[in-house]
């Protein structure tokens, strides 16, 4: 069985990439260092809210290996593989990304929201081996079948923890803010999936990071949070799908194929991103659902072949002249 192997490395550095900033808001602390003060006369651009501009300064660094193997077409099977490694970074993933703190993005650069580590897809196409010639009546009606399928599988994608309150006293935190970064946001979390919250209360204590990791910022203190962005991972998903074909040989060229797709078909549950809002108020407890993941994706891709979907059945007949 012979396979065409393909080993390649892929790097990329993205410069001078578009990305939003809010020229009108304040300096840290302003607010807190000006109690009672009317925002608008604070700003640098008087009696104006946020200005976002569009700017071409953020960047990007991508390195990935990328591996293949497939063999061709013969004896009935044809098989292959591809699997990715990659790291993505930036300081803008988006081009309406608004940096958090206008004057410093320190805290901005970080792995890009699109960034998967692990990417690995699965194809096969199988003529099945009895009575693949079909010659005679009793071959056409028994031979003839053909299974082919893909499975896809790919780790989560990250995301930031924030608030939309403005603890930094910049006059605006609709954009979001981080919070403080206080301890491991691993510990304690099993990554399991949650039975959720009813009426306030948790269903269980299945995390999938560590919600006493992070601490608001206090009132008052008018300053950002530590916390970087998109320091945790969301869960992966995967994508089982499968067909089997039933081909009538009518003579010449002619031919009758019946078809039957089944998308995941496994119904295999992928599961949301985690509660990663800190937007209740108090403390951390009082958010019985941060660090939790107790809900499905639906479809992201789109049409039957997304990821996420419940399982879906597709009969056809082709006819072929």
């Amino acid at each position: 069985m012979a396979f065409v192997v393909d080993v390649t490395y892929v790097g990329r550095r993205g410069l001078y990439l578009q990305r939003e900033r809010n020229i009108n808001q304040l300096a840290e602390g302003t607010l807190q260092r000006n109690p009672g003060v009317n925002v608008a006369a604070l700003r640098p651009y008087l009696g104006y809210g946020a200005l976002r501009v569009a700017e071409n300064s953020a960047r990007s660094i991508y390195n990935s290996l990328q591996l293949s193997a497939d063999k061709r077409y013969a004896n009935g099977l044809k098989v292959g593989a591809a699997y990715t490694l990659g790291h993505s970074e930036d300081n803008g993933s988006d081009k309406r990304n608004v940096l958090w703190n206008t004057y410093d993005d320190t805290n901005y650069w970080g792995d890009s929201s699109f960034d998967r580590r692990h990417v690995l897809s699965v194809y096969y196409i199988y003529d099945l081996p009895f009575w693949r010639e079909q010659d005679t009546l009793m071959k056409n009606l028994l031979g003839g079948w053909q299974i082919s399928g893909a499975t896809f599988a790919r780790t989560g994608t990250p995301f930031s923890i924030t608030r939309t309150d403005d603890k930094a006293g910049v006059g605006e935190g609709s954009n979001g803010q981080p919070v403080d970064l206080v301890g491991d946001v691993h510990a304690n979390a099993n990554g399991k999936f949650s039975g959720g919250v009813v009426s306030g209360v948790a269903q269980d204590q299945n995390f999938w990071f560590n919600p006493a990791a992070f601490k608001e910022v206090p009132t008052g203190a008018g300053r950002f949070g530590n916390a970087p962005r998109d320091l945790i991972y969301g869960p992966g998903d995967q994508q089982w799908d499968i067909a089997l074909f039933k081909n009538f040989s009518l003579g010449g060229t002619r031919k009758v194929q019946f078809r039957t797709e089944i998308f995941n078909f496994l119904n295999f549950a992928n599961y949301a991103d985690p509660s990663g809002g800190l937007s209740c108020s108090g403390s951390v407890g009082n958010c019985p659902s941060f660090g939790t993941s107790f809900s499905t994706v639906g479809n992201q891709l789109g049409g039957l072949l997304g990821f996420g979907g419940p399982r879906q059945v597709q009969l056809s007949a082709r006819f072929n002249f």
